[in-house]
């Protein structure tokens, strides 16, 4: 259930956190769903034209972060990109079929008979 509407952010002066205040639908998955989901209902089409970039930086803040706790990452951004683009396309599908489903919500609340 990621998207703007379930972080906090805290911009201070001395530091940036962000925080995951709604925890509905948790399980254990790759990162990329995550990714995916925020691009796709918190950004605008000009955060979305710059994806690979975002997702470099992404990688490699999580790299850093993982090596620093002294664990192993055994993990290419070439992999951790053919994920994103593999989930990307289950995920539009999935997508689509929730902005179908709006749709027929929206028609069905208006009195429309014409779905």
């Amino acid at each position: 259930d990621c998207w703007n509407n379930n972080m906090m952010l805290d911009t201070g002066e001395t530091s940036k956190k962000l925080i995951l205040i709604d925890f509905q639908c948790p399980r254990i998955n790759s990162p990329n769903m995550d990714l995916i989901r925020f691009l796709f209902f918190s950004c605008g089409p000009d955060v979305r034209k710059r994806w690979k970039e975002l997702l470099e930086y992404y990688f490699s803040i999580l790299q850093e972060y993982v090596l620093s706790l002294e664990q192993p990452f055994p993990f290419k951004f070439e992999d951790f990109l053919k994920d994103f683009s593999r989930k990307g396309k289950l995920d539009f599908i999935a997508g689509m079929m929730m902005v179908l489903g709006f749709e027929a919500m929206e028609k069905l609340d208006t009195g429309d008979s014409d779905l």
